[in-house]
């Protein structure tokens, strides 16, 4: 067997454009600190090939780049485990659902599973997630809450004009959805500090790379059934584009998910899947429950309801509708969001929103006073909701 050497291998990467990308990625992952004295290649093959394993022979690069992934899973769920948002979840229930998801989501051969910790304020919630997930042999990795910097996070700054011309009139300002929408404009530097949706997808999106040929970059509670699994892989493989859509159903309660998979409608907001070699991330200047996720959506040119969201004066500016569509191969499988507690079959898409509003000021409001903020760097609603009445 003739061995391809170090020097060929490397003239492939870098001919073919793979080694900025690598440097690029290994920086950011801080690997280089992680393994001193080896270049980017050098991981990269350490990363592929774990115990030695003699590359087999081929000169082409289709041969050689399938010849390199040969050790690495297909697919790799990395699943981002968040802050449970009373009332919008019931206390407890990120425990609960990662619980169920270890125990009912079966084993799929060639996919490996990974579990990103977002910001856990409650360091004990954080520990027993941890120690679950390691008694299921699982991985994790944890993006930190550091208390001293999220003291130094303030409010937005906005003008009165802007503040009334988004409220609009005296009877909007006794509406609290738009209140409170209009509140998590000026808190969203805590919020993407405090829930770091998009920086939790980006670093679940670099894990998964590292691991298999395809990342899920997956919300915590969201189940792939066996059948969801198969379709997936047929849809990849019949296309050969680098992004899917995983349309989306929301289970009402945990009970046997899996034998009422074909029940549920479909229709809500999809995961997302993506192809090892491409190089796109999610935009981490949109925060969590304002287009997070959207934003890319919109990106690939996928049509559904949020094509008709408006944005407000806060929002980051979007990037070029359909930018992405070249890239874009469909929907590929599919996923269900287990329930947040709360009775999600009995709830209205508004009710939910509006709960989903109260419950992220209420728990940045809840760090706030925990943690001694000082009161020029907080919202009360009820006096901003007089600040607005006061506008007109």
């Amino acid at each position: 067997m003739r061995r391809i050497s170090k020097k060929w291998l490397h003239r492939l990467v870098t001919v073919h454009g793979l080694g900025k990308a690598l440097d690029a990625r290994y920086q950011r992952l801080g690997l280089f600190k992680q393994y001193a004295g080896l270049d980017a290649l050098d991981i990269y093959i350490k990363k592929c090939y774990p115990k030695g394993e003699d590359l087999l022979p081929g000169f082409s690069y289709q041969a050689v780049r399938e010849e390199l992934f040969n050790d690495i899973e297909d697919v790799c769920i990395a699943r981002i485990l968040g802050n449970d948002l009373v009332p919008r979840h019931k206390l407890g229930q990120t425990l609960e659902n990662t619980r169920y998801l270890l125990e009912h989501e079966q084993r799929f051969a060639g996919c490996e599973k990974i579990w990103i910790l977002n910001r856990f304020s409650d360091r004990t919630v954080a520990s027993e997630l941890k120690a679950l997930i390691a008694s299921y042999g699982q991985e994790y990795v944890e993006i930190p809450f550091i208390p001293s910097q999220y003291r130094e996070i303030g409010l937005e700054p906005t003008s009165e004009a802007q503040l009334r011309q988004h409220i609009g009139t005296l009877e909007n300002c006794g509406r609290p959805s738009q209140v409170m929408t209009l509140g998590l404009g000026l808190l969203q530097r805590k919020i993407r500090y405090a829930m770091p949706i998009n920086e939790a997808r980006n670093v679940a999106l670099e894990q998964a790379r590292l691991r298999a040929r395809w990342a899920l970059p997956m919300d915590g509670n969201c189940i792939i059934t066996r059948q969801g699994w198969n379709d997936f892989h047929q849809a990849v493989q019949a296309k050969r584009k680098s992004i899917y859509a995983m349309p989306m159903a929301r289970a009402d309660v945990n009970d046997a998910v899996e034998k009422r998979a074909n029940k549920f409608s479909y229709t809500e907001e999809p995961q997302l899947a993506f192809n090892r070699y491409s190089d796109e991330s999610f935009d981490e200047g949109f925060y969590y429950s304002r287009r997070d996720k959207v934003e890319f959506i919109w990106r690939l040119g996928k049509k559904g309801v949020w094509d008709k969201y408006k944005d407000a004066f806060f929002d980051p500016s979007r990037r070029p509708a359909g930018e992405l569509k070249s890239r874009y191969g469909g929907e590929a499988g599919r996923v269900i969001r287990l329930s947040s507690g709360t009775e999600d079959g009995q709830i209205s898409s508004g009710d939910r929103h509006a709960m989903r509003l109260k419950a992220i000021v209420d728990y940045i409001a809840h760090l706030d006073e925990a943690l001694g903020v000082e009161k020029d760097k907080r919202l009360d609603i009820g006096e901003f909701t007089e600040r607005l009445r006061s506008l007109f």
